[in-house]
């Protein structure tokens, strides 16, 4: 014991060295560890949120061909080796603004606004199946007012009588525009129009 004391005492400061270099070393570890790990959950999340499902595919294509080229894809889906692995799919169309290119150079995009026209938000409108809430992750949803006397979800409400005169936004709009569940709103569909004068926006 005696031995062992005199050894500690005379080799305390290369034992106080040791201590510190496997502290910081161990440290280090668990810092790069959670680094990683955080890096992987980050990208993962940002991968998810972009996809919006597991199997996604795009067409090049802003107006398919015909309806049955979307018919044998839903075919192909609907196979067996496919179907008991497959739970649902949806369709979602390209935006208004790249439709409306199509047929005008001059197109400015889509905005929101409220009846008054006093507040207005650029956005992005697409089309989407009534099997688009199910397809999807449910992640990155967080429902803001809906309506409560239907048990369908917001994409299938879009569906029915009154859903067919509506849109699903985002809740951000909600303050931004002024609007409410069931309050009316404007969208329009700018084009640049040369004149004269100068340049003029038509809705």
């Amino acid at each position: 014991r005696r031995l062992t004391i005199s050894n500690l005492v005379t080799h305390r400061v290369r034992n106080r060295k040791t201590m510190v270099m496997y502290s910081l070393s161990i440290a280090f570890i668990v810092f790069i560890t959670t680094a990683v790990n955080m890096e992987i959950q980050s990208s993962v999340f940002v991968e998810r949120q972009n996809m919006g499902a597991r199997v996604v595919v795009e067409s090049e294509e802003v107006v398919p061909r015909s309806m049955e080229e979307l018919a044998k894809i839903e075919a192909v889906l609907a196979e067996p080796q496919f179907a008991e692995h497959i739970y649902h799919t949806c369709w979602i169309t390209h935006s208004l603004y790249d439709v409306v290119s199509l047929e005008s150079s001059e197109n400015q995009g889509t905005q929101f606004t409220n009846v008054g026209r006093v507040y207005e938000a650029g956005t992005t409108v697409h089309g989407v199946s009534p099997s688009f809430a199910q397809a999807t992750f449910s992640d990155y949803y967080t429902p803001g007012p809906i309506y409560e006397d239907t048990s369908l979800t917001p994409s299938a409400q879009l569906y029915t009588v009154r859903g067919s005169q509506g849109a699903v936004i985002p809740t951000a709009y909600e303050e931004q525009l002024g609007v409410e569940l069931g309050s009316s709103f404007l969208m329009q569909q700018r084009q640049e129009v040369a004149t004269g004068s100068g340049t003029t926006f038509n809705n």
